[in-house]
């Protein structure tokens, strides 16, 4: 667990390398919903802590311009932060929802949330929330820095907001692809 955990951990500081020099990425159409479904899949797989992703879509296909590889680990992202502050059994409900213009990209927990200061510091690179001693969670700073510039690599916005009653839900919005 320890060494998977590392590797992950490099591999998002050499990803977050890769988007701070604005390296352009090759996107071609593909289906959110279908890259989002096995994510959630291999992560309820994997999952020890027995929160499980829910995951529910249209039956259309919701097709955005994308890097299949970005787009993975933005998701990831966004699904491994959800349920580790969730508390444990609580479900993390994922949503793709199909606009007229826009495909959106939903990750919600049952969390403690965030305070509104902190909302906008987030996305900040190696921002963490409270101070060493409060935290109580492991982490970086750096996965929500990663999913904010995915996101802006992909003409995407994320929007992050409360779930009620508890929770954070972080909103991702696509251009849709036309004629989709």
């Amino acid at each position: 667990a320890e060494a998977e955990r590392l590797d992950k951990l490099v591999g998002n500081v050499l990803w977050s390398t890769r988007l701070e020099q604005n390296e352009k990425e090759q996107l071609s159409p593909l289906d959110l919903n279908q890259i989002t479904s096995e994510l959630v899949s291999r992560i309820n797989r994997s999952n020890l802590n027995h929160s499980r992703v829910k995951f529910q879509s249209g039956e259309l296909a919701a097709r955005v311009m994308g890097n299949d590889i970005a787009l993975d680990v933005m998701i990831s992202n966004l699904l491994e932060n959800a349920l580790k502050y969730s508390p444990p059994a609580q479900d993390v409900l994922v949503e793709v929802l199909i606009h007229d213009s826009t495909v959106e990209l939903s990750v919600a927990d049952n969390g403690p949330g965030i305070p509104d200061q902190e909302k906008k510091l987030i996305f900040r690179k190696f921002y963490r929330i409270g101070n060493e001693d409060t935290r109580a969670t492991q982490g970086t700073g750096i996965g929500l820095f990663m999913v904010k510039k995915i996101a802006n690599s992909h003409k995407a916005i994320v929007k992050v907001g409360d779930r009620i009653p508890t929770g954070t839900k972080f909103v991702v919005a696509f251009p849709k692809i036309k004629n989709s």
